[in-house]
């Protein structure tokens, strides 16, 4: 049964960093940055034309504007997706910087001609879409790491381990294209039977997890289903096979 009451959602924490209370402020950013730093360093590292000292530096000021309260004044957690608020103030960042790295060829004096439309060329589509499938990438990783703690719990951690370790895309495949779970079953001394009961409900599980992490990204309950299908659509302009979040820089 869905639940029609919100979670606490991932807005509440982008309006506690606007709170007066140093601590508050400080909690909430550390909350956002260790969530998003990746898909916001992806849409920067494209602008920057792979400059990734750079994309590091503007990806802190970001979240450093947020730890500020810069850009939270009226924001409005039902008006729309929080995955699309941090963009616009992403490329606001990102269109700052540039505006400043022109001023400075300027006031020296060696502007190259070109740099006026390299902002406009560089990045566009591409860094959107690095953006939108990294962020898809966040969430399955957050997920995954819930569905891990929630193994821990029931005493399954070896269980998960060696289904991912025989899987690799337990929680992506399909049954039919799994052939035969003789060899795995007997590994774990199941049944058969017993061991597709399992990956079922972990499947589910893991899917139910999934939903969840992305209620908390949206203004309401019922703007999941339309997120994740949009988030879906993305990864089809893409590689949809490529879930598997890569390292931080």
């Amino acid at each position: 049964m869905t639940n029609s009451r919100m979670p606490t959602t991932h807005w509440s924490v982008v309006l506690a960093a606007g709170q007066a209370d140093p601590r508050v402020r400080r909690e909430a950013l550390e909350e956002l940055a260790r969530n998003y730093r990746r898909p916001v360093y992806e849409f920067i590292v494209r602008h920057r034309r792979g400059h990734a000292r750079d994309a590091e530096d503007l990806t802190q000021e970001v979240f450093a504007k947020l730890l500020q309260g810069s850009g939270v004044s009226g924001v409005d957690p039902t008006a729309g997706k929080f995955r699309s608020w941090l963009l616009g103030l992403v490329k606001h960042c990102v269109a700052n910087q540039h505006r400043y790295d022109t001023r400075a060829k300027r006031d020296s004096r060696r502007e190259d001609p070109v740099s006026q439309v390299e902002f406009a060329l560089s990045g566009g589509d591409d860094a959107e879409l690095a953006y939108h499938r990294t962020w898809i990438q966040t969430q399955y990783q957050r997920a995954q790491q819930r569905l891990a703690r929630e193994c821990e719990a029931r005493g399954e951690s070896e269980f998960l381990r060696i289904l991912l370790e025989e899987i690799p895309d337990l929680f992506f495949g399909e049954d039919a294209e799994r052939g035969s779970y003789a060899p795995l079953a007997e590994r774990l001394r199941l049944s058969q039977g017993n061991l597709k009961v399992k990956v079922h409900r972990l499947r589910e599980r893991f899917s139910q997890i999934v939903r969840d992490e992305v209620a908390q990204t949206v203004g309401s309950t019922e703007a999941v289903d339309e997120e994740i299908s949009d988030l879906l659509q993305t990864l089809d302009r893409g590689n949809p096979g490529d879930l598997h979040p890569r390292s931080a820089p």
